[in-house]
Order: structure tokens, then C-alpha cells, then sequence
């Protein structure tokens, strides 16, 4: 166990991982103080992802407690 714990390397930020450029990180950071924040690019280009990450940090800097959440399913909502 102690041999496993001095091999541990420093874990990743979400930016290391998923936003690889300046215009996602902008995107995500303009989304907190814009109303209309539109991203685009190619089909696979991790626009999701951003959309992702750009919503969840609007959730936590909101002053509401209550926000809605749609999808086709209860799963995709979930």
C-alpha cells in the first residue's frame, strides 16, 4: 500500500484532459457571463464536452438551488 501511495502522480484538470485550446476554455469562461455563448466547429471536435463543462460551472456560481433539466428520457436527464 505505501509503495502504491509514492507512485501517485498528480491527477489532471479537466482542462488538461477534455479543452485542449484556448477558444474552449474562453467558451466555458464566457459562458458564465453571457446569454447567447454559440460554439462551433466539426462534428467530433468536443463541443459537448464544453457544452458540459460550461453548464455545470454556471450550476455551481448560480444563486439559484433549483435548476430544470430536460432529455428524451429519464436517463439521458439523470
Amino acid at each position: 500500500m505505501m509503495l502504491m501511495m509514492k507512485n501517485r502522480t498528480k491527477l489532471p484538470s479537466y482542462a488538461d484532459i477534455y479543452i485542449k485550446s484556448k477558444k474552449y476554455n474562453n467558451y466555458v469562461r464566457k459562458s458564465l457571463t453571457t446569454e447567447y455563448n454559440i460554439l462551433e466547429g466539426a462534428i467530433r471536435s468536443s463541443m459537448s464536452v464544453a457544452n458540459v463543462f460550461a453548464l455545470s460551472s454556471y450550476i455551481l456560481v448560480s444563486p439559484e438551488s433549483l435548476h430544470l433539466v430536460g432529455g428524451t428520457t429519464s436517463t439521458v436527464a439523470r
